[in-house]
C-alpha cells in the first residue's frame, strides 16, 4: 500500500506537516511504481543535504555562501516535497546570515527539520533504513 502523508493516521508533527502531499504524489507518479528508484532519490537528497549543512557549520562562511547554501537546501527540500525543511531554509535565507559565534542553534534546526523529512520520506518510500544516519564524528 502507497503511503499516503495526508491520510488518516497522520498526527501533527507527522509526515502530514513535514511533506507536502501533492509533491510526493506527484514524484510517486513520476517514478510509476519504481521504488528502487524513488529510494535512489529519497537517498540523493539525504546525502546532498547532508553535505549542504556541513559547509553551512563553517563559522567563517561568508554571507553570500550561506544564502547559497540555503537556497540549495531550500530549492533541494521543495523538490522532493520536504516542505517543513524548505520552509525554514526561505525564512533563513530572507534574514541576516549568523554571525561566527551563532550558526550552531539555526544549524540544529535545520538538522531537525532535515531528520524529520528524512524520517518521512523513509516511511514514504517504506524503507525505514533510508532515514539511518551515521555518526560524522
Amino acid at each position: 500500500m502507497a503511503f499516503d502523508p495526508s491520510g488518516p493516521d497522520a498526527a501533527p508533527g507527522s509526515a502530514s506537516t513535514v511533506l507536502d502531499p501533492a509533491i510526493w504524489q506527484e514524484l510517486r507518479s513520476l517514478f510509476e511504481g519504481d521504488e528502487a528508484g524513488l529510494a535512489d532519490l529519497v537517498r540523493t537528497f539525504a546525502d546532498d543535504s547532508q553535505r549542504t549543512l556541513d559547509r553551512l557549520a563553517d563559522p567563517g562562511l561568508p554571507a553570500e555562501r550561506w544564502r547559497a547554501g540555503l537556497h540549495r537546501l531550500r530549492s533541494a527540500s521543495a523538490g522532493i516535497g520536504a516542505a517543513a525543511l524548505s520552509a525554514l531554509c526561505a525564512d533563513l535565507e530572507a534574514g541576516e546570515p549568523p554571525g561566527p559565534d551563532c550558526p550552531g542553534p539555526l544549524l540544529e534546526r535545520l538538522r531537525r527539520e532535515r531528520e524529520a523529512a528524512l524520517r518521512a520520506l523513509g516511511g514514504a518510500t517504506g524503507d525505514p533504513s533510508e532515514t539511518q544516519e551515521t555518526d560524522p564524528g
